[in-house]
């Protein structure tokens, strides 16, 4: 599954069908390694093949939900100075993982309303 991190690279230079052979190994790929994934709501073939593969490279860190948000570049980290205290998204981890969140979470602002409640009641 280590060919997985480049689909994104791959839809300018290929075709239809070639992108068509491409989904359709994508996603046996992940059904014979996770199938719950691809059930979850905004999480495409190509998501859940760069999240497979992050977590595959690094199963031996991964121990929470903190573990693979770190891993993914998406955890809170403290930026404090003196007296004032700040966080900021962490900046490194696997920048695939990370793209692959950000899609699922543009999609699932969209169409999931577990999602959007949170996002309406924020105050900017």
């Amino acid at each position: 599954m280590r060919w997985a991190t480049g689909t994104r690279q791959l839809r300018g230079i290929c075709s239809t069908a070639c992108l068509a052979g491409f989904t359709t190994a994508f996603t046996t790929a992940v059904k014979d390694h996770n199938p719950a994934l691809l059930d979850i709501q905004g999480v495409g073939p190509d998501s859940a093949a760069a999240l497979l593969v992050a977590a595959g490279e690094n199963h031996d860190r991964l121990d929470s939900d903190a573990s693979f948000a770190a891993l993914c570049g998406v955890s809170p980290v403290e930026h404090s100075s003196g007296k004032s205290k700040h966080r900021r998204l962490n900046c490194g981890g696997n920048r695939q993982a990370n793209a692959a969140l950000y899609h699922i979470v543009l999609t699932r602002l969209h169409w999931d309303e577990r999602t959007q409640k949170p996002l309406l009641y924020r105050s900017w």
